[in-house]
């Protein structure tokens, strides 16, 4: 292909008219007669039969018309110069031979020439158009510029890029033609072709790049050029650009990486979950049963650690022997196991027995290939409930209602195990298999956009499910702590129901929100309890009705002490609940009908939660109609709590919210991350680090605490559970002897009780797991800089 291009850029030949072919056949003639009119004076013979042959080979290289045009005019100043009354012949001398020699060999020569120019063009031609064929095939954009910087050639790649035609782009200026800017700066960027024709050298691939099309379409392009060089001495002819469309490829890299982080915080999300579940929970892998997690209540139940260890090396075979071959079949074939009151006998470390009765719920899961990777299990402490029974058994049949209601609780208890197992092992077991697909280097664009897309999805499901388990737990143990300010009421059922619109949309529901006159237009309550009360029953609403309507209504009324209250009317032609189900639909980990667990999901909290949280609000939840097939009515009453409101400081109730911080705001920073979790650190070191930040590490808190005093640090960022010595104490510790750079401190423990904890110990700041890096970069900004980051928020 150089060889054409090389031809290209040094052949401007075009193809000769008529006119001027005949014009050149017509002087060729006339100089072959001319020479031979001179040399008449030397030859007295007619020799023109010597020279016209030249003049005829120069005009038969263009056609056979102007051979005939020569022959004629030969013949007629032949008879006009040539042809006296009598003809003589003499012998020539040597001039005359030489002279008729030089004219010969002049003609031949300028004939020759003109056969050569002629063959050129011809090539020419020929390699053009063999160029523009392979060019035009080419699956790239090809733009072809002269050493002047002119627009040679486009092929119809980078036509339809660009949006110049080959027949206007010719001539014009390269940046007019190929008008490419930063993709971050938004400045024009270096052209390649300047490059190219500045050094004669190769422009390597050039990426962050936009090219502005004519009709100003802006695409992301990765770029290259290479210079024509058609010998040493010319020097650069011209430029070819080759360059390609890779919008739709960074966009779906892009997808992929959020994809993957939303991955990452749902897992954070997860081993939070498992860390502070109120039962015990581990996850056994592989046919050994190796404990790959374990929560702190489970280790705390059987009196001993076991993360890493197979379930041989951490029990005795009297220990487990009973449970090895359930957890085999479950292992082997993947069908689940739920046992309850089963026989467990725990030896403890000074040698005395436990004899327990356990609700276990056994559950493989698997990758996205469906193989068994392992076994997710639960384990409820049923021993007070079954020795209770065992009292009660002994008595007479006047304690069977005791009886019965121990056997529900356990009946209940048993089936949130079961629905919590598969509620929990369904997204993990699609983010442990699709996690493991991504790992596949072949895959394409595509695939690896949509493994992604459902890692995150799938992720933010499991979020939901462990947030719901957390904020009972904190109602049930008196942990929950609100924040009462005041709220528009209108404004948080709008959002709520414009957040779930998309949804209803898919079902061609109507869905609708009227707001009476006489609903309050502020009261004063927790404005996020609030929305999670709406988000939890509309959205039940919208996902148990398959056709018809979803209905929102507010209005006022005055309660029974006489105070304001703003109440929520949820309306739906949905499946409605039986008259015997009636009273169990705000019970913990109850549905109405147990198969509706298995028809649309959920771990039956929402309701319970949604009334617990309404109750804490000084309002209630109930079920005012309901009927199977035609829908139900739930209304949702909220009191006016302006007694109780809680003060809030005027930084913090006017700052509004945190914006993503600038690329580079930590720059120069130098920050040490304490954390035992490599993970975590690694984690932690790609926020700061990508905001310019300067991260070191400690992986307890001893180690912490020898760093932070050897080393001149900005900030000190301490995760508080840690093997040998935890955050706490490593904070308490720099600061008994001293050390005043502020400390921010991280855990998975997010109850009001921790963050007041972190605060005595003298912590300059709390912050929850899984980690919200915006959150953590605007807090340490506005703990190095407190004058001026408000500013910046």
């Amino acid at each position: 292909m150089l060889s054409q291009l090389k031809l290209l850029s040094s052949s401007r030949v075009k193809n000769p008219s008529k006119v001027t072919i005949f014009v050149a056949a017509a002087l060729a003639a006339v100089f072959a007669v001319t020479l031979q009119a001179y040399l008449n004076r030397f030859l007295p013979s007619p020799y023109f039969f010597l020279f016209y042959p030249a003049a005829l080979l120069v005009s038969w290289h263009f056609g056979f018309k102007p051979a005939l045009l020569t022959i004629a005019l030969c013949i007629l100043s032949a008879d006009f110069f040539y042809f006296p009354s009598s003809l003589s012949f003499r012998s020539h001398t040597l001039s005359e031979i030489l002279a008729l020699g030089f004219v010969g060999a002049a003609t031949s020569f300028a004939a020759w020439i003109v056969s050569a120019l002629d063959r050129k063009q011809r090539v020419a031609t020929l390699a053009q158009n063999e160029l523009e064929t392979i060019l035009r095939s080419v699956g790239d954009a090809v733009i072809v510029v002269d050493r002047n910087k002119r627009v040679v050639f486009l092929n119809p790649v980078a036509e339809r890029l660009t949006g110049w035609r080959l027949e206007d782009a010719r001539g014009q200026w390269m940046g007019t033609v190929f008008n490419i800017i930063d993709q971050k700066t938004r400045k024009s960027a270096e052209n390649p072709a300047e490059q190219v024709l500045a050094n004669a050298a190769v422009a390597g691939l050039m990426n962050h790049t936009l090219l502005i099309s004519k009709d100003g379409v802006e695409r992301q392009i990765e770029n290259s050029a290479a210079p024509i060089v058609m010998s040493a001495n010319d020097g650069t002819a011209g430029v070819v650009l080759v360059f390609r469309d890779v919008s739709d490829r960074y966009a779906a890299e892009a997808a992929a990486r959020e994809a993957k982080a939303s991955a990452e915080r749902a897992q954070a999300e997860l081993h939070a979950f498992f860390m502070q579940a109120p039962t015990p929970m581990v996850i056994l892998t592989g046919p050994e049963h190796r404990f790959a997690l374990a929560n702190p209540m489970y280790e705390k139940y059987v009196s001993r650690e076991v993360l890493g260890k197979t379930l041989r090396e951490c029990f005795t075979n009297e220990e487990v022997g009973y449970y090895l071959p359930i957890l085999d079949k479950v292992y082997q074939t993947g069908e689940p196991y739920i046992g309850r009151e089963l026989p467990l006998t725990l030896w403890d470390p000074d040698g005395k027995a436990r004899e327990l009765r356990i609700d276990v719920s056994y559950t493989a899961f698997k990758d996205g290939e469906g193989r068994i990777k392992g076994v997710l299990v639960f384990v409820q402490d049923v021993t007070e409930q079954y020795n209770a029974r065992a009292r009660m058994e002994e008595k007479n049949r006047e304690l069977e209602l005791a009886k019965e209601h121990a056997e529900t609780a356990s009946s209940l208890k048993s089936a949130f195990l079961a629905n919590m197992s598969h509620e929990i092992r369904t997204p993990l077991g699609a983010m442990l298999g699709f996690a493991d697909l991504l790992r596949d280097p072949g895959l394409s664009v595509s695939e690896r956009a949509s493994y992604t897309e459902i890692l995150s999805r799938n992720g933010q499901n499991l979020s939901l499910i462990i947030n719901d388990i957390l904020d009972l737990s904190k109602v049930e143990a008196g942990h929950l702590t609100l924040e009462m300010s005041e709220m528009k009421p209108r404004s948080i059922a709008e959002d709520v129901v414009s957040l779930l619109r998309v949804k209803a949309v898919e079902k061609n529901l109507v869905f609708e929100f009227v707001c009476d006159d006489s609903t309050p237009t502020t009261i004063v309550s927790d404005p996020l309890r609030v929305h999670q009360i709406l988000l939890n029953l509309i959205g039940n609403s919208v996902k148990f009705t398959s056709f018809g309507s979803v209905t929102v209504r507010s209005f006022g009324r005055k309660t029974a002490t006489g105070k304001t209250a703003v109440c929520f009317e949820i309306s739906d032609t949905g499946i409605g609940i039986p008259t015997q189900h009636r009273a169990k639909v705000f019970e913990m980990f109850v549905q109405a009908d147990g198969s509706m667990t298995r028809k649309y999901g959920g771990t039956g909290l929402g309701l319970a939660l949604s009334k617990k949280l309404a109750q804490e609000l000084g309002g209630d939840i109930v079920l005012s109609h309901s009927e199977v097939g035609k829908g139900s009515t739930f209304v949702v009453t909220i009191e006016d709590r302006s007694e109780i409101r809680i003060k809030v400081l005027d930084s913090k109730r006017e700052r509004p919210p945190h914006r993503r911080p600038e690329p580079d705001a930590l720059r120069g920073l130098k920050v040490l991350v304490v954390d035992d979790s490599p993970d975590n650190r690694h984690l932690i070191w790609h926020y700061l680090t990508k905001h310019g930040a300067i991260v070191d590490s400690a992986e307890n808190g001893v180690l912490g605490f020898r760093k932070a005093l050897a080393n001149n640090f900005d900030i000190v960022l301490m995760d508080l559970q840690m093997p040998e010595m935890d955050g706490y104490a490593a904070t308490l510790k720099l600061r008994d002897v001293g050390y005043g750079i502020p400390i921010i401190a991280l855990t998975a423990h997010a109850m009001s009780e921790v963050s007041q904890k972190c605060l005595k110990v003298g912590c300059s700041a709390h912050l929850p797991k899984p980690i919200d890096s915006v959150q953590l970069i605007t807090t340490i900004l506005e703990l190095i800089h407190p004058q001026t980051s408000g500013a910046s928020n």
